[in-house]
């Protein structure tokens, strides 16, 4: 009798960690495949060809600079960490 209750917690117990092992896999391919990888984007500014601050939102630097649509060949790309450097954009810049 003592066996029988022995192999059943046993059982039991593989069943569990294989659940659970199961859950956790299933878990973080949710949260690996569901959170969308702008997500942790920054927001960037940028002046384009018509002298307008723009903006664009981007993983990384050189990924600014590549989605940056029209951007002037004398500008560079402004990381806007706060609402007054959101201020900027849609303003004129002079010379461009």
């Amino acid at each position: 009798m003592n066996k029988k209750i022995k192999y059943s917690s046993i059982s039991i117990n593989s069943i569990a960690a294989t659940s659970l092992l199961i859950f956790s896999l299933i878990i973080m391919t949710i949260f690996t495949v569901g959170i969308p990888n702008n997500l942790f984007a920054a927001s960037y500014g940028y002046v384009n060809t018509s002298g307008n601050v723009a903006e664009v939102y981007a993983d990384s630097v050189s990924g600014a600079f590549t989605d940056s649509i029209n951007i002037s060949d004398r500008s560079g790309v402004m990381l806007i960490n706060s609402v007054s450097d959101g201020n900027i954009v849609g303003d004129q810049v002079l010379g461009y």
